[in-house]
């Protein structure tokens, strides 16, 4: 039985996810092969089968459920074998001793630590407003682009929530439960690159607000205080905004009046 199942969702990015796997090849991990295993789950309706398996045989394939991120995880999940979840992105590349840095912590810590949050780092320089990537660098964040749970936990609280089925709030909801189950630890050295992406939000704004919603009434969210909260939300944010939009003189601010207008809908939801 592997200590490590690396599990990554994908869906129609094949060479991003080329990169990912070639990152995590035995040949590259410093760690034993024996400690890990590789799982890809697939939501993709071009398939990466053919590719996973003629060009990283080391790796698993299998048919995602076709019904968002979070469930293509937990589909994931459900055939790994390990002790140990780590989930990473398939647009993201491991440091080459990822696997070994996790397992030195899995095999040092306690039984009340539940679940390690990972460091991400960006792969250049940010050139532009509209570029995105989750970089996380001091923790608190949770981001599922570079997370690991213990298998006992993440069947106890029952995985990622199915019901967002976008990208958004899954792994924060995730860490909100495992919060009142675990203590979780960051990890500054278990790194993955996660590349700036071009990105805008205006063609899943109504998604975004509707798992905003869905997240605030699950955890009880509502309430004035949470409202007067997202309020400094949306000022801390506005300003964050605007100094970047003028950082990169206007470069991608197309992007800007609709991230400033989300946080602003965000405090009405």
């Amino acid at each position: 039985m592997p200590l490590i199942s690396v599990i990554i969702p994908t869906c129609n990015r094949h060479q991003q996810l080329s990169y990912c796997l070639a990152s995590l090849a035995p040949h590259v991990q410093h760690a034993d092969p024996d400690m890990y295993e590789v799982i890809v789950s697939d939501d993709g309706n071009d398939s990466a089968k053919d590719m996973v398996e003629t060009d990283f045989p080391f790796a698993q394939w299998v048919k995602g459920p076709t019904k968002g991120p979070a469930a293509n995880r937990n589909r994931g999940a459900s055939t790994a074998k390990g002790q140990w979840l780590v989930f990473i992105d398939d647009d993201c590349m491991a440091y080459n001793n990822l696997i070994l840095t996790y397992a030195k912590i899995f095999q040092s810590i306690s039984n009340e630590i539940g679940a390690v949050e990972g460091a991400i780092v960006g792969i250049e320089t940010r050139t532009r407003y509209d570029q995105q990537a989750p970089i996380n660098i001091d923790g608190g964040n949770f981001w599922s682009a570079n997370i690991a749970v213990r298998m006992t936990l993440f069947d106890q609280i029952g995985g990622f929530d199915e019901a967002f089925v976008i990208p958004c709030l899954e792994d924060e909801d995730m860490y909100i439960r495992l919060m009142q189950q675990s203590k979780v630890l960051f990890m500054r050295d278990a790194v993955v690159i996660h590349p700036w992406r071009i990105g805008t939000i205006e063609n899943r704004f109504q998604a975004i607000i509707g798992a905003h919603a869905y997240f605030y009434r699950k955890h009880q969210q509502q309430s004035m205080l949470d409202r007067l909260q997202r309020s400094y939300i949306f000022l801390r944010e506005f300003a964050r905004n605007t100094y970047h939009l003028f950082k990169y003189r206007f470069k991608g601010g197309n992007a800007y009046p609709y991230q400033v207008y989300l946080y602003w809908k965000l405090i009405f939801v």
